[in-house]
């Protein structure tokens, strides 16, 4: 212990300047014009023992992390009222570099919290035999829903890929029917992305909507599904996502995707631009204006709206979309059989999963570190480095301890001042945390560094 402290008071000893000593941990720093000690920059240790023998206490710069809880209004989880699931909900921490402050979050689960589910589905010709029995799924998805939640919507949307070469023929013929369906069955024109049915309690008509829609077709082996969950996911109000609900959107497909790049095989070169381009008929506008998104940009697209995507695949697409899980986060895979209660009761295990569990995620930049060490419920348990807990219940209260520390004082002073959020993975609600860095002293900013503060 007293070696480190001498490392500290060395360490100290070498600053030079008021920043510079603010800028490493336990240092504090003497702005007296008279004084007559060679070392400015001390540990704060060394200052409370010498007192006046070092500096007057009144030319002492010391600043001091610390946390200011700002909106604590008391968790609720209750049916039938506000819900409140995370506490506090607005802090303001004040931190000087290599310091670190603790944060107490404390997170319950709602009661009858809603839910809007959101069915994307491939209609490319491949598709057809999955047809009819994906068209039952609303009324068994409701059924076992109103089991966990009688706050529940569904709604759907479609899609098949961009109208160009080399992903469609763009011959005159196949863009009025690009697919040879057995039965008389109808082949609607090729398109990339179209919103059929907003999400709503009306279960009936999103059977009827799914079963109406017609199958299209493309050339090539991907479809345009990264298209389409784009616009799913941005496009809030035409979908109609609410914002306090759980937000699950299930994806079904048997065949892999065009990502960001393949555009460019169309001579699509303008890059994804991440927003909402849907008609009042419910098609995307830039289909043929901009490239596929990209994985990164759904992944933070999904952060950013509280998304959960269930990727339903047949066998044969199982180990694309276990990679594709990898890479974006809050992301589950299904996979498609003959029966489709297999689809209804792998939605129905990955809600019941979403809702018993609580994963903390932050939107903090690289200055910022933060650590998450909970019990989780078990009181006996030592507290451990971790962000997720399971098993959680109605009325429990998971508590974590959020550690955050500033690594570095940003050179851009605008950076200094940021506010994060901190949130359970597919909830709106947050903790936001209004931060400042302290990486100057007063006396500096006011162009005389020995003056007092």
């Amino acid at each position: 212990m007293e070696e480190l402290q001498r490392n500290y008071e060395n360490v100290c000893a070498a600053q030079q300047t008021c920043s510079q000593c603010l800028q490493t941990p336990h240092c504090v720093w003497c702005s007296e014009l008279n004084n007559e000690t060679l070392m400015r920059c001390a540990t704060r240790n060394n200052f409370l023992k010498e007192k006046n023998n070092w500096c007057s206490e009144k030319h002492v710069v010391a600043y001091k992390s610390f946390t200011e809880i700002i909106e604590d209004k008391p968790l609720h989880s209750k049916k039938g009222k506000a819900t409140i699931q995370i506490q506090p909900q607005r802090m303001r921490v004040v931190l000087r570099q290599g310091e670190e402050q603790k944060v107490i979050f404390k997170y319950s689960k709602a009661e009858d919290y809603p839910v809007d589910l959101y069915y994307l589905m491939d209609l490319s010709a491949s598709m057809e035999p999955y047809k009819e029995q994906l068209s039952k799924l609303g009324s068994k998805l409701a059924d076992a829903m109103r089991h966990l939640t009688s706050n529940f919507r569904l709604g759907f949307g479609s899609f098949v890929d961009k109208v160009t070469l080399p992903m469609t023929s763009t011959h005159p013929d196949m863009l009025k029917s690009p697919c040879n369906l057995t039965n008389d069955q109808s082949c609607a024109p090729p398109y990339g992305y179209k919103h059929q049915m907003p999400l709503t309690e009306d279960w009936t008509l999103f059977m009827s909507r799914v079963r109406e829609a017609p199958v299209s077709g493309n050339l090539d082996g991907p479809e345009g599904g990264f298209d389409a969950i784009m616009q799913a996911i941005v496009c809030t109000d035409k979908i109609g996502w609410r914002k306090k609900a759980r937000h699950l959107l299930v994806f079904s497909t048997d065949a892999t995707v065009h990502i960001a790049g393949d555009g460019r095989l169309a001579g699509i070169i303008e890059p994804n631009d991440g927003l909402c381009h849907l008609d009042q008929h419910g098609y995307y506008t830039h289909s043929l204006l901009q490239d596929y998104p990209s994985i990164s940009q759904i992944n933070r697209k999904i952060k950013k709206h509280n998304i959960n995507i269930i990727f339903v695949v047949p066998e044969h697409m199982n180990a694309t979309y276990q990679l594709l899980t990898k890479s974006i986060g809050g992301s589950f895979i299904g996979i498609l059989e003959n029966d489709i209660n297999d689809v209804v009761s792998l939605v129905s295990k990955q809600y019941e999963k979403l809702i018993d569990s609580v994963i903390l995620t932050d939107d903090a930049p690289k200055a910022i570190d933060v650590r998450y060490f909970s019990k989780c419920f078990n009181e006996n348990s030592i507290l451990r480095e971790r962000k997720e807990c399971d098993g959680v219940r109605v009325n429990n209260v998971a508590e974590f301890d959020i550690i955050l520390k500033a690594v570095n004082c940003p050179s851009n002073i605008s950076e200094r001042h940021r506010t994060i959020k901190i949130s359970p993975r597919g909830l709106i609600e947050h903790l936001e945390l209004e931060i400042e860095i302290l990486c100057d002293c007063s006396c500096e900013m006011t162009g005389n560094e020995d003056g007092p503060l």
